[in-house]
């Protein structure tokens, strides 16, 4: 009974196996009967004489080369073997793309490594995360050495009221209004 099941399920992939190939040909045989557009781009020649000619004896005996090869006594192979005219190369711009992507992939590469090797040097680590910048510590008052401050405990320190620091008699009589307009002034 199982042999009979596997012997029916193998026929059946077979049958698909086939089935898919037949769809493979077929269209790898359409794709070769459409023809591709090519596009040929025009290629610039360069205008005037080669940049190779350094003395004016040189331009001289180009342009006599010139005119011979205009009235037939010149070949063509002659002048391009001497004087060889260099069509401006278009760069390839899909190789450089190709590099560019292969370089990016490279680096995206390595950033995942050098994080993976973070996190694994920082794992025996708590991490400590703030959105602050800077650090900010708490305001001490300013104790005086020679001041007494067992006479002016009343006069001076905190004052809830105005819910500021003072340690000065004239800050006393002055009304509450006053003192906030002193210390933010």
């Amino acid at each position: 009974m199982i042999d009979e099941a596997l012997a029916k399920q193998k026929s059946n992939y077979d049958a698909e196996i086939e089935k898919l190939r037949k769809e493979v040909q077929s269209s790898k045989a359409q794709k070769t009967q459409t023809p591709v557009p090519l596009t040929v781009e025009p290629v610039r020649q360069p205008r005037g004489p080669p940049s190779n000619l350094k003395t004016e004896e040189d331009y001289k005996n180009y342009y006599v080369a010139k005119i011979l090869n205009d009235l037939g006594i010149y070949s063509n192979e002659d002048l391009d073997s001497h004087y060889p005219k260099k069509p401006f190369q278009r760069t390839n711009q899909s190789t450089r793309i190709d590099r560019i992507e292969s370089k990016v992939d490279e680096i995206g590469q390595m950033t995942s490594q050098f994080g993976k090797m973070v996190l694994e040097n920082q794992s025996g680590k708590p991490l400590k995360k703030s959105n602050r910048t800077q650090r900010y510590y708490p305001f001490q008052p300013i104790k005086q050495e020679n001041y007494d401050y067992s006479n002016n405990e009343e006069n001076s320190g905190y004052n809830e009221e105005d819910n500021i620091w003072y340690d000065d008699n004239s800050d006393v009589s002055l009304s509450s209004n006053e003192k906030k307009n002193r210390y933010y002034h």
